[in-house]
């Protein structure tokens, strides 16, 4: 199945959980926050988090600096 992340498509396995999908990304999960269609997932439902086909992601990437 596709999932879109940041307009980029992937192709995942059906039943693959957010949390399985970031870490297959090689991403940490430290400075990371993820919505779905604009819905703030917080961390600790990753796990929980089953992706389906054509669901839209976003990742976003805290930086340092000033």
């Amino acid at each position: 199945m596709i999932v879109i992340l940041n307009d980029k498509r992937h192709e995942v396995a059906e039943g693959t959980t957010l949390a399985s999908f970031i870490d297959g990304l090689g991403i940490k999960p430290n400075g990371v926050a993820v919505a779905i269609y604009y819905e703030v997932i917080p961390k600790e439902r990753w796990e929980d988090t089953v992706l389906y086909d054509g669901v839209e992601i976003m990742l976003i990437t805290a930086v340092s600096g000033g």
